[in-house]
């Protein structure tokens, strides 16, 4: 591993680092959460054209187009074919899988397939490729997960 790099040893469905869930929410050891300000539990990043580059550094982050009344974590432009609230990214502690909801009327494609806001939750797995938006000119991102350090 190069110098000055950090890993979060995630699981392979992406968990964020074990913590005290007794009574109340997840507590992360100073160690831990060190690590989740340098390198997040995830990463949005965009495919060409896109900019996006998001570091997933809380369990719940929402997505959608450029508004002053709404504020959103991640921006997606001002394409009107986006929702002000347009999908929502979160981590479900019962099944440990980061899932995306869908918000916003025009839906969002993960992979090649298209995901409607009455569709359940869909899980993410790294290397995801969401797809928010005009489909002729969509909005396109990688949902990644931090890799395993690998033993030496």
């Amino acid at each position: 591993m190069s110098a000055g790099a950090a890993v979060i040893d995630l699981d392979s469905a992406g968990s964020p680092p074990s913590g005290n869930v007794e009574g109340g929410p997840l507590q992360l050891s100073t160690e831990e959460l060190e690590l989740v300000k340098k390198v997040g539990f995830a990463r949005l990043m965009g495919v060409e054209g896109t900019d996006v580059d998001y570091v997933v550094k809380k369990y719940e982050v929402m997505i959608g187009r450029k508004s002053k009344s709404t504020p959103v974590d991640v921006v997606l432009g001002n394409s009107m074919s986006i929702s002000r609230k347009h999908a929502k990214i979160a981590y479900n502690f019962e099944t440990a899988n980061w899932e995306l909801t869908i918000l916003g009327k025009n839906g969002v494609s993960v992979g090649k397939i298209l995901y409607a806001p009455s569709s359940p939750p869909v899980v993410l797995r790294s290397q995801d490729l969401l797809q928010f938006g005009d489909k002729m000119e969509p909005v396109s991102m990688y949902f990644l997960l931090p890799l395993k350090e690998r033993a030496a």
